[in-house]
């Protein structure tokens, strides 16, 4: 796995600088914090729903090993304390994105190898961000309160749904060698598209949208000069 993590690392600094300027300003709105989820929830639910037509004995291993429990239900508890009992219209035929319909497209077209790829994308983010603890923190948001997170609730015991989701990647490099090269560089693509979704999701209203875009491509650049240490 740890061949995996090196692919993303920074694609996702760029990620979470990104949603680390963005955060603040979705917080603000649940109309907007639903939008935001919305996106990720569409992806899920369509690895969730055994409809892939590329899933194969990789994928099949990896969703065994993690043995955790579906992802879809939270984000679709969360959706319906956000816009109530019409959540799904709502999110799924005005809030989806060109970045979301595009990740979607691929994933339905993926191979078994670039789905496994995807997975440690999409579930890696909730399995090693998520939790009760980052639940928690989420319902102190005071927009948000009437919102109970369950998205971050992904398993009773995190420390053990980590050490699976590790040893469920091991285990597939180890199964499959002859695709780590095409593992590492598929991870690298679906982390890329993560970030092309987090760029694009609405983050304000109306003629504000310009000048904080403008703000955090300044914010971006600064930043990234700084990590390098050249300030």
């Amino acid at each position: 796995m740890d061949s995996m993590m090196a692919a993303i690392r920074g694609p996702h600094d760029r990620g979470n600088l990104l949603g680390f300027l963005k955060l603040p300003l979705i917080f603000t709105s649940p109309h907007l914090y639903a939008g935001a989820i919305s996106q990720f929830y569409i992806l899920t639910s369509l690895i969730e729903s055994g409809t892939l037509a590329g899933a194969g004995p990789m994928f099949d291993l990896v969703m065994s090993r993690m043995n955790l429990q579906p992802l879809s239900p939270g984000y679709e508890s969360d959706l319906l304390d956000l816009l109530g009992p019409s959540w799904s219209s709502i999110s799924l035929e005005t809030m989806e994105i060109e970045a979301t319909s595009s990740y979607a497209s691929q994933l339905s077209s993926a191979d078994d190898c670039s789905l496994c790829a995807a997975l440690f994308v999409l579930y890696g983010a909730l399995v090693v961000g998520g939790g009760k603890q980052t639940q928690r923190k989420a319902r102190k948001v005071p927009m948000l309160r009437g919102c109970r997170h369950k998205l971050f609730d992904v398993d009773e015991d995190m420390m053990k749904a980590r050490a699976r989701f590790r040893s469920a990647f091991d285990e597939l490099f180890e199964e499959y060698p002859e695709e780590r090269e095409k593992l590492v560089g598929e991870t690298r693509r679906w982390m890329d598209m993560n970030n092309r979704v987090i760029f694009g999701i609405e983050c304000v209203r109306g003629w504000v949208k310009g000048l904080m875009l403008a703000g955090v491509g300044a914010g971006a650049a600064w930043w990234l000069v700084w990590r390098r240490g050249k300030v």
